[in-house]
């Protein structure tokens, strides 16, 4: 099977990021193959166009999800890289000022703590009311209805999230690991049960519609496969995987905070084992 970021490891073999780089793609790959069981038995899948989930959260990533998610824009949207990285901690201190009268109650959605980084991900969005964010965008560059999308150019959010576009994501193949999961996993109770919800967004009507129709609520693992024949991956179940591959970095960090560093790690590492473009 091809790779997404073969420019990337070509440059970089014999490296300790090569190894977590084939490893975090072999994870991704899982996914999507334990994903594709679920889809054709349960015929379950996220409306065409919603990108609700995406609209106001920005992901926080692992290590190697970063690391993953710079070799796939330096393989496949070079300007975008180089761009990125030249974001600094004054851009991103500045952007934090812009929202900072924004915070406080009410601004985020969480429900309790669970017990792994991937729950953890699953449970907390970072919301913007309407009207802070109209304030944040306000010292936005202006752009016509023409202009091409840019990625950082929102001040909250996914910074990959186009709302211009019909699928909305721009770095789909290269995107974390929650959005690889989030609307086709289940997860796991207090308990440690495998439980699994419909996504928050998903229009009640659609549910009444599927068949079996289903509702805005927790169903058993048991529900699940009686009514399909099987169950979705569990996200913690695979998370845990992929904090194995970076023991010595477990935490998280939000794409804006990680992502210019780890694509300018790379392009060091490329540029010290070539000495040439990577294009």
């Amino acid at each position: 099977m091809n790779s997404e970021i073969t420019p990337v490891l070509e440059r970089i073999k014999g490296t300790e990021e090569y190894d977590i780089l084939v490893e975090t793609e072999s994870a991704y790959r899982r996914i999507e193959t334990a994903q594709q069981e679920w889809y054709s038995k349960s015929n379950f899948r996220c409306p065409e166009g919603c990108g609700r989930c995406c609209e106001h959260f920005e992901p926080d990533l692992l290590e190697n999800e970063a690391l993953y998610m710079a070799a796939w824009l330096i393989s496949n949207k070079p300007e975008w890289a180089e761009n990125v990285s030249r974001e600094t901690s004054a851009d991103r201190e500045q952007r934090e000022s812009s929202l900072s009268h924004c915070r406080g109650p009410g601004v985020g959605h969480e429900v309790p703590n669970t017990t792994s980084v991937a729950d953890n991900k699953l449970a907390f969005f970072h919301l913007t009311p309407d009207g802070c964010r109209a304030a944040a965008e306000g010292d936005r560059p202006n752009m016509s209805a023409g202009d091409s999308f840019e990625p950082f150019s929102r001040e909250e959010g996914c910074p990959f999230f186009d709302p211009d576009s019909p699928r909305h994501c721009t770095i789909y193949n290269g995107r974390a690991s929650i959005c690889r999961l989030f609307g086709a996993s289940g997860f796991r109770d207090k308990f440690g049960n495998e439980v699994w919800k419909p996504c928050k967004f998903y229009p009640a009507e659609l549910l009444e519609k599927h068949n079996p129709p289903l509702a805005h609520r927790q169903y058993s693992v048991e529900e699940i496969r009686k009514a399909f024949g099987t169950f979705p991956p569990v996200m913690s179940d695979l998370m845990e995987q992929e904090e194995t591959f970076t023991p010595d970095d477990d935490q998280t960090r939000l794409i804006r905070d990680t992502l210019p560093e780890r694509i300018r790690h790379l392009m060091w590492i490329i540029e010290l084992s070539s000495g040439k473009d990577i294009h």
